[in-house]
């Protein structure tokens, strides 16, 4: 299982952001999307065959989080299949727009 990049989809990578890794050679880096209010990243992941086929028969996905003595903060794994579940979680971190439901803006 490795991080990916583009996080989001290829318009997006520019506003990506990279943990770890600069001058810390023991941690991978890890490339993100910032929310525009920034509380919150997010970040994509891409199984190899073997893990794909391994959680296809049963295997858990286990998640570690370091804490560093506090309480964990909260996380929300999500498989996301098509562009639209891609196109919401981009509105969510603030980076684009919700559609408009005001008809007076709407071409015909």
């Amino acid at each position: 299982m490795q991080p990916v990049s583009p996080v989001l989809t290829e318009e997006f990578q520019p506003l990506e952001v990279v943990f770890g890794g600069k001058n810390q050679p023991e941690y991978a880096q890890l490339p993100a999307m910032l929310s525009s209010n920034h509380l919150m990243i997010v970040h994509r992941w891409v199984l190899t065959p073997e893990e794909r086929r391994a959680i296809a028969n049963g295997a858990s996905l286990f998640i570690s989080q370091m804490v560093f003595g506090q309480l964990p903060q909260p996380i929300r794994p999500e498989i996301m299949l098509d562009n639209r579940q891609v196109v919401a979680l981009a509105q969510e971190l603030g980076l684009v727009n919700p559609p408009t439901t005001d008809k007076s803006e709407v071409e015909v």
